[in-house]
C-alpha cells in the first residue's frame, strides 16, 4: 500500500516539480526566468499542472491494473492435482 501512495504521489506531483526546476533552474534564452532564480514569484499554471498529473495517475493506474499478476493457486495446488477425494 505505501509503494502505491509512494507512486500516486509521484506521477501526481511529477508535472509540477518538473514545470518549477524548468523555470528555476533552465536559462533564460530556453524559457527560464531569472525572475523565479531571484524569488520573485510569478504564478504557476495550476489547472494545467494538476491535470497533467491525473491524467499521469490515471495512466500509470491503468498499466498498475493491466500488468499485474493473475491471483497465485493455493498452496499445495498444482494445475493438472486433482482434489483429494472426501473421507480418504
Amino acid at each position: 500500500m505505501a509503494r502505491f501512495l509512494v507512486i500516486a504521489l509521484g506521477a501526481f506531483l511529477l508535472p509540477a516539480a518538473l514545470y518549477y526546476a524548468w523555470r528555476v533552474f533552465a536559462p533564460e534564452r530556453l524559457g527560464g526566468s531569472p525572475a523565479m532564480a531571484r524569488g520573485e514569484w510569478r504564478s504557476m499554471p495550476w489547472r494545467w499542472l494538476l491535470s497533467l498529473g491525473l491524467v499521469l495517475l490515471a495512466a500509470i493506474f491503468v498499466a498498475m491494473v493491466s500488468v499485474s499478476d493473475p491471483p497465485a493457486p493455493p498452496t499445495g495446488a498444482q494445475s493438472g492435482d486433482a482434489a483429494p477425494a472426501a473421507g480418504n
